[in-house]
């Protein structure tokens, strides 16, 4: 095909395209950038380790299959990967639900931005601020932030009312704030992450 061996410093876009034209290596390297990121919001809705894999396969599987349908005008290659996980992740909650009929017909509902950029934050310091809230708060913004869910969603995808997601994520969001505030007036050192 004319593709150099070497992908690794092939952005996003070009991975995507050599995706298209069915190059594997493309594909490899894309997974290497890409799977844990995914592995983590998967886990973050679906607990059994097993399953989470079993979901991330078939979301680089969706990928694989439904390259040709990325389009650069609507989004980056990372909102397009993590859109697609979000559809397998509702997927798989609707199939592998508890006979309870929680779940409703999500794609009806108002949806949320694309997932922001990831590349452009600092993992380190996202993480950090992210300790300083709740189990509950921060499962709510990860999935809200990363996933791209609605509160609707995550009512649902964690069996909780939703008056209760919303207070989780105003209670993060006041007080990533509060901390983002008191250090940039402490002068910005990224220290000051505790409540």
């Amino acid at each position: 095909m004319g593709y150099s061996d070497d992908v690794d410093h092939c952005s996003d876009e070009e991975l995507i395209i050599r995706i298209q034209r069915r190059d594997d290596k493309a594909f490899e390297q894309l997974y290497n950038r890409y799977a844990s990121r995914v592995l983590g919001l998967i886990r973050r809705a679906i607990f059994d380790a097993n399953e989470s894999e079993d979901v991330l396969q078939i979301v680089f599987m969706s990928i694989w299959q439904k390259c040709h349908q990325y389009e650069r005008e609507r989004g980056s290659v990372q909102a397009f990967i993590f859109q697609i996980a979000k559809t397998r992740m509702i997927d798989y909650m609707r199939s592998h639900r508890h006979r309870d009929d929680v779940l409703v017909d999500m794609e009806e509902e108002d949806r949320q931005p694309d997932p922001i950029e990831l590349d452009q934050v600092s993992h380190v310091v996202v993480d950090d601020l992210l300790k300083a809230l709740s189990a509950d708060e921060r499962r709510a913004l990860e999935l809200t932030v990363y996933g791209g869910f609605t509160q609707q969603e995550i009512a649902k995808l964690l069996h909780k009312p939703p008056g209760t997601v919303k207070s989780w994520i105003r209670r993060g969001l006041i007080k990533l704030k509060r901390i983002v505030s008191e250090t940039a007036n402490e002068g910005g050192e990224g220290e000051k992450w505790h409540i």
